[in-house]
């Protein structure tokens, strides 16, 4: 495996680079509304929020999950079984948007394991965003409905991920997207393909 992130090393470096921009579009957003911004050390309410991850991302997330002490990814595939297991069991019966279902990488102490690498839907989530023109904003901020803010669009950042998932494993897989769960536990052999 470690050949595959060596091969896709300059596709981590341009994943890093997107990353930075998100972190300044959250930060200047965050500096623009710093009373309804409500992100706080210790606030874990995107980690509890069901989303995918592109699979750039999941390659960072396997490299950085495998660079954990041992014990603490035994803790975390432990997680992550209880994680599928219970999306699994909602999935079909309820919007996976309104489901809040905790990361399989939170520490008991409600910090990520792998905050540096953490994906930008966790990078963005805190201040409004916008994705094919609908608004989404987290639930424990204080953004007045009907006023007007300034919005990250998501879109631009979706569609780089997508490039860069595509540079790293083709039209088909490049267009693929997993639960983080399914990238700590089910994704070895896709690993192993790259």
């Amino acid at each position: 495996m470690e050949k595959n992130f060596t091969t896709n090393l300059h596709l981590l470096k341009a994943l890093e680079g997107l990353f930075e921009n998100a972190d300044w579009a959250f930060s200047e957003i965050a500096k623009a509304f710093p009373n309804e911004v409500a992100c706080s050390k210790g606030c874990s309410d995107c980690c509890h929020a069901m989303f995918d991850v592109s699979l750039i991302e999941a390659i960072l997330l396997k490299k950085e999950f495998l660079a954990l002490p041992r014990k603490v990814r035994r803790d975390v595939e432990r997680n992550s079984k209880r994680a599928l297991k219970e999306f699994r069991a909602v999935s079909n019966t309820k919007d996976p948007s309104t489901v809040k279902i905790r990361c399989p990488l939170l520490s008991k102490q409600d910090s990520c394991l792998i905050y540096k690498a953490r994906p930008i839907n966790c990078r963005t989530y805190g201040v409004p965003t916008n994705i094919d023109g609908k608004a989404h904003v987290c639930p424990n901020s204080r953004f007045e409905l009907g006023k007007n803010y300034t919005t990250l669009n998501l879109g631009p950042l979706q569609a780089r991920l997508l490039e860069l998932s595509m540079s790293a494993g083709g039209p088909v897989l490049g267009r693929r997207r997993w639960s983080i769960a399914e990238v700590i536990l089910d994704l070895d052999e896709v690993f192993a393909s790259l």
